[in-house]
């Protein structure tokens, strides 16, 4: 293997060992939405990996909707009602840190490090490190996502 490739392929693995060097389930999480996502349309609990997965952390919520826009709906209620159901286990276990985080904890970015932290590859950290002000941060957020998002068809 060439220098150059080595290279590529250490940087396309490079999110996967910091994972797990700092102790996150985010392979695990995706490990079970791609499970429920590559069974065969209509299996029977198909939704229970996504619902699981957004439950323990949002990021994978985005995947509901993925369910709803290729018409598997009763997958995506699934998915909604084990979300909801394993977030009601947090608020049995831990009542009070459960009131807290749900209360508006989770829209506050800076609880888990700094936008602009070069570890941040978020279209929102892009943007703090080029030091684009918070009124039009938002715009361009927007415009961007929009840019690059994959069509939905």
């Amino acid at each position: 293997m060439s220098a150059v490739g080595l290279t590529g392929l250490l940087f396309w693995l490079e999110p996967v060992r910091s994972t797990i060097a700092i102790g996150q389930i985010n392979l695990l999480l995706m490990l079970l939405v791609l499970w429920d996502l590559t069974r065969r349309r209509g299996a029977r609990w198909q939704g229970v990996g996504v619902g699981l997965a957004t439950g323990i952390k949002l990021v994978p919520g985005i995947f509901v909707v993925y369910l709803l826009l290729t018409g598997r709906s009763r997958a995506a209620a699934v998915a909604g009602s084990v979300a909801v159901a394993s977030v009601g286990v947090g608020f049995l276990v831990a009542p009070a840190n459960s009131t807290n985080y749900w209360q508006g904890k989770f829209l506050v970015t800076s609880r888990i490090g700094e936008l602009a932290e070069t570890g941040n590859q978020s279209l929102s950290g892009l943007l703090a490190r080029l030091a684009v002000p918070a009124p039009h941060s938002t715009i361009a957020w927007l415009l961007l996502a929009l840019l690059l998002a994959p069509p939905a068809w």
